[in-house]
């Protein structure tokens, strides 16, 4: 209540609710990579509050079941520590994932099975289950999980240039 105008006014806030005090994502310019690829992947841990936390973390793929999938729960199932890793202040760190072995990798499960195109094309991709665990200094902890594709091998052309734009003449 305003003391001043004797008026109640309603106030609205939102909550977060989480089951672990600290959030992990993990971001890169794709969600794929071809097999013989290393890709860089940045991690960022937060608190609930959106604070960045800086942590020591795990990653650790996923070992699929015996039908061919991951559980619906992969952290009570079989994984296999592959690197560690730290982000930094601003609760950013890079990672770069090592070749995935084929015993981490399942089928993907269509979901188009009605587009016949995309079912053929994607009969070849294959999916790993990446788990991430961080904890701070002061113990707290956080868990994650993200699904990477490999993609079957395909020919590209990169560029890389000495300068970011060029001007007419330049070389």
């Amino acid at each position: 209540t305003d003391l001043s105008t004797k008026r109640t006014e309603q106030r609205r806030f939102r909550i977060r609710l989480t089951e672990r005090p600290i959030q992990l994502y993990v971001t890169s310019g794709d969600s794929w990579s071809a097999p013989d690829k290393h890709p860089s992947l940045y991690v960022t841990s937060s608190y609930a509050d959106g604070t960045p936390a800086s942590v020591s973390g795990t990653l650790y793929f996923a070992e699929p079941n015996n039908a061919g999938e991951f559980e619906k729960a992969p952290w009570q199932s079989g994984r296999s520590k592959v690197l560690t890793f730290r982000t930094n202040r601003f609760g950013v760190g890079k990672i770069t994932l090592p070749r995935i072995r084929d015993r981490f990798l399942v089928i993907p499960r269509s979901t188009y099975r009605y587009y016949y195109s995309y079912s053929r094309e994607n009969d070849h991709y294959r999916n790993a289950l990446l788990l991430l665990e961080g904890r701070d200094k002061k113990g707290r902890q956080g868990r994650s999980s993200e699904e990477w594709t490999i993609a079957p091998e395909r020919p590209y052309l990169r560029v890389n240039t000495t300068q970011v734009l060029y001007r007419p003449g330049d070389a």
